[in-house]
């Protein structure tokens, strides 16, 4: 279980960028009556920006921290995207 939250801003019409976060926490194991005290809590810290230089492709770069890791990954991550579509639709 957990929450979401975004805050996007256009920087003209084919540019944008965002902040993202996310806390996730997760129940914990209980075998034989034993709670194994491994219940999982994470927050997430990210940002990303897109660049659509055409209506048929975008290059979108994204950057995530988790800053709060307790029995859950500790990362963090860089990804650069890149799309294209083809066939109709598009000019």
């Amino acid at each position: 279980m957990g929450i979401e939250g975004h805050l996007s801003r256009a920087l003209g019409s084919s540019l944008w960028v965002s902040l993202d976060s996310r806390y996730a926490f997760r129940g914990s194991t209980i075998v034989d009556g034993v709670n194994q005290d491994n219940s999982q809590q994470g927050f997430v810290l990210g940002s990303e920006a897109a660049w659509a230089p055409s209506s048929r492709s975008s290059v979108t770069l994204l950057f995530a921290r988790a800053l709060v890791h307790k029995n859950a990954p500790d990362y963090t991550g860089v990804a650069v995207k890149l799309t294209y579509g083809w066939g109709q639709g598009g000019s």
